[in-house]
């Protein structure tokens, strides 16, 4: 038979874990493109890892708005919307043209991102990318 000290740990457990779950930054990976121009043109570009693990939290760029427009890719139409990834920690090395895979977690696929542009407020304080979101 548990104490109530222990049914109270477990209570409390338990819902540290809810808390968690519900609050927690998701994790991304950033890639940084490579261009390559041969003589037949380009090439579509290498991504090369620059970061992975890094904690950061996503959000529609506009929230009273629909933002964002529709584009055709080799005769397929694609959605593209805007994003804002915020919580990057200070010092994240991000640049404008970067690849940002935010993970799956639970029922929610992993996303793709492509960093627009990158807002940096000043040391110490977290980094803010502006990235598009192609579906």
């Amino acid at each position: 038979m548990a104490t109530p000290l222990q049914t109270a740990l477990a209570q409390l457990a338990t819902l540290a874990a809810e808390l968690s779950e519900n609050v927690a930054l998701d994790l991304c990976t950033i890639s940084r493109p490579t261009f390559t121009t041969s003589v037949f043109g380009s090439s579509p570009p290498t991504y090369a890892t620059v970061a992975t693990g890094v904690a950061c939290n996503w959000s529609p760029l506009s929230e009273t708005r629909s933002a964002g427009h529709e584009r055709e890719v080799t005769g397929q139409t694609r959605a593209v919307g805007y994003y804002r990834l915020t919580d990057l920690p200070p010092g994240t090395d991000a640049k404008e043209k970067d690849r940002i895979v935010v993970a799956a977690r639970d029922a929610e696929p992993a996303h793709t991102f492509e960093v627009q542009t990158v807002v940096r407020k000043g040391a110490g304080y977290p980094v803010q990318l502006n990235c598009t979101l192609e579906e």
